[in-house]
């Protein structure tokens, strides 16, 4: 039947509102996507550049819903996010995080455990899982560098643990310390053990002393060597009095300490008080792999600043918002604390006061047992078994021998004795393109191989030809830290973003596999030096990769003469002044995040010996907090050394640790090339 005329004027109204409600929905959505492009991605990689990853990640969870397929947008959701695997034991804990340092931040949910490939903001980040009826376990993750990473947690049931206690797992992997200058020591095995939350406190210091524990000669069983000789006990307590002469830690008077100062750490005291004190309160001192452990100075970078480390006083414990593993507190700074273990005839302390440089966070100290300075404290810790406290984990460990702030450097005549170990004939470089890919809208990359200088070896490599600059490019060879010796496929690696800013700077870049890297793995599994004949021949080898590198750049007529460049990012920074001092057609150096091995080499091989001879401009970036390469004794000492006028060499601190923010990077690094090489020719 026909619709009278009313009923088709509300229909056509009806449609025409329909039409508009679509139209409206599709006009605000089209507004939506334009702010997500326009807007919000250029603020998010922003924002991703100076490091603000947890504010980065939130704009693009708003964004994410407008531009889900958009190549740029995924690419820096991969780069300011990680995925999260989590599980307790029992399993159905709550899992809460919150961005690490922010204390004042209420905690974000995740859900119950088993968490499974969550995301989360890129970044340190600090966590907790609760259960009623149970303790709640915090922890602290992941690194810097992890792309995935998991964290368990074990919910002990309410009065189980320790007071003041807190679990430390091991998670069944042998552990090793990251201590410069300690590398070499062996992994260990580690079990799980309980670790003092915070510093001993002088309330607690003062019950040990009240109860007699000066006159019970069973407390303290370490033999008193002093100056060559051993102390009867007697003699021995005659060291450990206050200032008025009472038994007590050196600061207090008449056997107390300042009031109102309860809750401060124990300072003052001795190793041998400290151990006393552990065998008193039924625990020991942690051995310098505990207390690494918990400490886990990879993430000094986070840690440090919100540490109360080159500070202004003293704080009672708990009160600086530096956190570390399993919850503990302080262990930058505030006291430095004494550990078990001996080096020599002195004990290992470690964790740097409240006024030392903040770089002792991540740097290892030995004193005399016998030392009561008032910035010496401890912590305990406390096994399931004696036989966790191994010979492996309480052995002597003798501290590095060499400081490189004393170490010569050789003579010019014995130098280029050396050299010509690094010399190589220039033959047929007999190169092979491998393939091309030219999917980038922002370079070409293009895969060759050339014949190495040593044996039947092909040195494969990437050469990255940006499409925003006209030929003859400038042109920096690349070398990148550590994991490019536990990686066995180049094709796969994300560490090639590290160095994409060069091509869009308009310069070209060479990705050169080096010997012992990627799918030329061999025997040599990281670059950490040693006083072996293979060290050193891997040295020279490396060395002459990035001769043949440079040989086969000179071969191509779309690279500019005379300008090219080394860029050498951790491992490679601590190898770059072999590079530069060997190769004349180098014509200039960025040594980002690197310094000199606190180990020694055979001279030969040894980078304090080719620093001197380094002539080129060079550029060195650091973090004032790395453990990798302390500001004192690794960065400074290379940095003095160079060779380069001192007009034309330059180093920046940034307060970070061995993770510089990346805006502040390539800013620097584009104009230390344009300084000395001026802009590149633009296509456009």
């Amino acid at each position: 039947p026909r619709m009278s005329r009313p009923t088709q004027i509300a229909a056509a109204v009806i449609a025409l509102c329909v039409a508009a409600s679509g139209i409206a929905w599709w006009a605000g959505r089209n507004a939506k996507v334009r702010w997500a492009r326009q807007e919000a991605l250029p603020e998010i990689i922003r924002l991703a550049g100076a490091d603000k990853f947890d504010e980065a990640y939130q704009l693009a969870r708003q964004a994410q819903p407008y531009i889900p397929d958009d190549r740029l947008f995924a690419e820096q959701i991969r780069t300011i996010s990680r995925h999260a695997v989590i599980d307790s034991d029992p399993a159905g804990a709550d899992v809460f995080y919150r961005p690490y340092g922010r204390s004042g931040e209420s905690w974000r949910p995740l859900g119950k455990t088993p968490v499974g490939g969550a995301s989360v903001p890129r970044g340190l980040l600090h966590w907790k899982a609760e259960m009623a009826g149970r303790e709640m376990a915090e922890d602290v993750g992941p690194g810097p560098f992890s792309q995935e990473f998991r964290l368990h947690f074990t919910l002990f049931a309410r009065n189980h643990a320790p007071a003041g206690m807190v679990r430390i797992a091991s998670s069944n992997q042998p552990f090793q310390i990251f201590l410069p200058g300690l590398e070499h020591l062996s992994e260990v095995h580690l079990p799980d053990y309980w670790i003092d939350r915070h510093e001993v406190t002088n309330r607690a210091f003062k019950r040990f002393a009240d109860e007699g524990a000066y006159r019970r000669a069973e407390l303290w069983q370490e033999p008193f060597l002093k100056d060559g000789r051993t102390l009867t006990f007697e003699a021995a307590m005659a060291h450990f009095r206050d200032a008025t002469g009472r038994p007590g830690p050196a600061g207090w008077e008449m056997g107390a300490y300042i009031a109102g100062h309860d809750d401060y750490p124990v300072g003052g005291v001795s190793w041998y008080e400290a151990a006393a004190y552990a065998r008193w309160a039924g625990k020991a001192l942690p051995t310098i792999y505990h207390w690494t452990r918990a400490a886990d100075q990879r993430l000094s970078g986070d840690v440090v600043p919100a540490s109360n480390a080159d500070g202004k006083s003293l704080l009672p414990v708990g009160a600086s918002r530096g956190i570390t593993r399993g919850g503990t507190t302080d262990m930058a700074g505030n006291v430095k604390e004494w550990v078990l273990n001996a080096a020599g005839a002195k004990r290992y302390i470690l964790g740097g006061a409240w006024n030392e440089p903040v770089y002792m966070f991540t740097d290892w100290d030995a004193e005399s047992p016998f030392t009561r300075h008032p910035t010496q404290g401890f912590r305990c810790i406390k096994v399931d078994r004696a036989e966790d406290l191994s010979a492996a984990l309480t052995a002597v460990i003798q501290a590095p021998s060499r400081d490189v702030r004393d170490v010569k450097p050789v003579s010019s005549p014995v130098f280029e004795a050396w050299r010509s170990l690094y010399s190589f004939d220039h033959g047929d470089l007999k190169v092979q393109a491998e393939s091309v890919d030219d999917a980038s809208p922002e370079w070409r990359m293009e895969k060759v191989s050339y014949a190495a200088a040593y044996g039947d070896e092909r040195i494969p490599a990437y050469l990255f030809l940006p499409k925003n600059a006209k030929p003859p490019y400038q042109v920096m060879v690349g070398f990148s830290g550590s994991n490019v010796f536990y990686e066995r496929s180049s094709a796969t690696t994300t560490d090639l973003d590290r160095f994409n800013f060069i091509m869009r700077s308009g310069r070209a870049f060479l990705y050169p596999i080096y010997k012992s890297t990627f799918e030329r793995g061999d025997v040599v599994k990281n670059d950490t030096p040693n006083m072996t004949a293979g060290f050193r021949d891997h040295m020279i080898m490396w060395s002459k990769d990035v001769g043949r590198s440079v040989d086969y750049l000179e071969s191509r007529s779309d690279i500019a003469k005379g300008k090219i460049g080394f860029i050498g990012l951790s491992s490679g920074a601590a190898l770059a002044p072999v590079f530069l001092a060997i190769e004349p057609r180098v014509s200039l150096g960025v040594i980002y995040m690197g310094g000199f091995y606190l180990q020694p080499s055979l001279p030969e091989a040894d980078a304090v010996n080719f620093a001197p001879r380094v002539k080129v401009p060079v550029l060195m970036l650091n973090g004032r907090f790395d453990n990798f390469f302390p500001t004192g004794s690794s960065q400074e000492p290379l940095f003095k050394l160079l060779g380069t006028p001192a007009e034309h060499k330059r180093r920046i601190v940034y307060e970070a640790s061995h993770n510089i923010p990346r805006n502040e990077m390539i800013k620097e690094v584009v104009n230390w090339m344009e300084k000395y090489w001026g802009s590149p020719t633009s296509r456009y």
